[in-house]
């Protein structure tokens, strides 16, 4: 099983792209507007997808993850165009868990949270 994965180190500590390569490979798949547009058109429910225009999403240069999780997780939010011409956001966590989390909806929700709490600051 072969994985194409590319370290820049001149962005992220070499070490910590190697102890953590799921996480970094998507988040770093997630960095290209196509391809990121791709795998959420892909792996998002189809009653989401139905609402989205054809325009791939921009990345909006915003991490709502605590800086002392940083090292297990990455998140990602994207600003995209529906079909009716509205804008709306996708919020991506990735985080590779060996064992199942239930507290996993109240994390999610803290940093939902967060993205509205700088939203709402900003408009």
């Amino acid at each position: 099983r072969y994985v194409i994965y590319s370290v820049n180190p001149l962005r992220q500590n070499i070490a910590d792209n190697i102890a953590h390569p799921h996480d970094h490979f998507l988040k770093e798949l997630l960095s290209y507007p196509e391809q990121a547009g791709a795998l959420l058109r892909e792996r998002l429910p189809e009653a989401v997808v139905k609402f989205l225009s054809a325009k791939p999403p921009r990345l909006v240069d915003a991490s709502f993850v605590d800086k002392e999780l940083r090292d297990h997780l990455s998140d990602r939010l994207f600003k995209v165009e529906t079909v009716n011409g509205k804008t709306a956001f996708l919020y991506v966590l990735i985080e590779h868990k060996s064992t199942p989390d239930g507290k996993v909806g109240w994390q999610l929700l803290r940093y939902m949270v967060e993205f509205l709490k700088e939203w709402e600051k900003k408009h």
